[in-house]
């Protein structure tokens, strides 16, 4: 994806965020905001995005969203080359995958 791309794709997703109430599309909106913003390169703002979304996702119970989050943060944090962090970011994912029974989410 091109940097133009991802910019009017940042764009249209924050005017998403904007104006919805709706706090599940807000976290997905958020997540997928953090998705361009690493691909982007801006690991800053990228951790924004995905904090948000996991905030969301923790006020909401939703114990799914928040193993990606912590998943995306992971692999964030592998990228900047922290690889503590993301170790304890993948352990707490791998955790609520085991406890939800997801197969796809321990791979």
């Amino acid at each position: 994806m091109s940097q133009r791309m991802s910019e009017e794709k940042i764009k249209q997703l924050k005017d998403i965020v904007k104006k919805s109430k709706d706090k599940q599309l807000l976290s997905s909106a958020y997540a997928d905001l953090g998705k361009l913003y690493l691909t982007c390169g801006n690991f800053t703002s990228a951790e924004e995005m995905y904090r948000k979304a996991l905030t969301i996702n923790e006020e909401l119970g939703m114990k799914q969203g928040m193993a990606s989050q912590y998943g995306n943060l992971g692999i964030l944090y592998k990228t900047r080359g922290d690889l503590k962090a993301a170790e304890e970011m993948y352990r707490k994912s791998l955790a609520i995958n085991e406890e939800l029974g997801r197969k796809e989410g321990m791979a």
